[in-house]
């Protein structure tokens, strides 16, 4: 018995093959050089590689219990920052009720010029002390 060769509509193989190693073997003179640099860093990442999965096999079982810590400690650090952003605004919002500039007869209600005898600090926080407060008569 010979060597047989898959026959493909009564032509061999080899007739179907050979347009594409035409084409290849330049590209594969080219490569060659390239394989010959890259070999020592496959081999280099493939030890990696096992030393990679042998470390993550020690640690899964400890993967579990750090998920859980960790996402707990996530909402408990958002539930933490969306109190102290409430609690400072609520800061703010009370020094900002105490500017008296809206009760005092000098305030004028007009953008251009909000306070005639200081219009400088007008509805700031500097006018919480201001020394010429009058309450308004009418």
């Amino acid at each position: 018995m010979g060597h047989q060769e898959l026959i493909i509509s009564n032509l061999p193989i080899t007739y179907y093959l050979l347009p594409i190693t035409y084409y290849l073997l330049p590209i594969t003179y080219y490569l060659l050089p390239i394989t010959y640099y890259l070999l020592p860093i496959t081999l280099y990442l493939n030890i990696v590689f096992q030393i990679l999965y042998y470390l993550f096999d020690a640690v899964r079982p400890f993967l579990v219990p750090i998920y859980f810590v960790s996402a707990w400690v996530l909402i408990i650090s958002l539930c933490w920052s969306m109190w102290s952003v409430a609690r400072d605004s609520i800061a703010i919002a009370n020094k900002m009720h105490q500017i008296p500039c809206t009760g005092c007869q000098y305030f004028t209600d007009d953008y251009r010029l909000k306070c005639t005898v200081k219009p400088s600090i007008a509805n700031t926080e500097e006018a919480i002390e201001c020394l010429d407060y009058q309450a308004k008569t009418n």
